[in-house]
């Protein structure tokens, strides 16, 4: 750890800041992933139940169903086009560091970090 950290501040401010970018990065696609996940997964079981309810002729929600369908499917693709934005960024800023001379083991062992709270503070000093 005490390694990693002599190894964070004798980067100049803006490798340190390509560095917390790229972290930063990491962490909201994490998020984006699980949280689209677990959101698809509602919006599926949300259309199946619709569905299943909307399988009468007298049912309110018939003529509306193929709307929430192609809905669900609006945000399922824009879920999958947020994703593929963030790899893009990701991409960008990890060839942006290596050619700034910053090491890929660096931005690795700080990826792994539980919390960049103490890094991001040895970074800003």
């Amino acid at each position: 750890m005490t390694d990693l950290l002599t190894k964070l501040q004798s980067l100049n401010k803006e490798q340190g800041a390509k560095v917390l970018l790229y972290c930063d990065l990491r962490g909201m696609q994490r998020d984006l992933v699980v949280r689209g996940a677990w959101g698809l997964a509602f919006l599926g079981l949300a259309m199946i139940v619709l569905k299943s309810l909307g399988r009468s002729d007298n049912s309110l929600l018939a003529p509306y169903l193929d709307w929430m369908g192609i809905g669900i499917c609006f945000v399922a693709l824009l879920y999958g086009g947020i994703s593929l934005f963030m790899v893009w960024s990701i991409r960008a800023t990890r060839h942006s560091l290596s050619e700034m001379g910053v090491r890929p083991e660096l931005v690795e062992q700080l990826d792994a970090l539980p919390s960049k709270s103490l890094a991001r503070r040895r970074i800003e000093q």
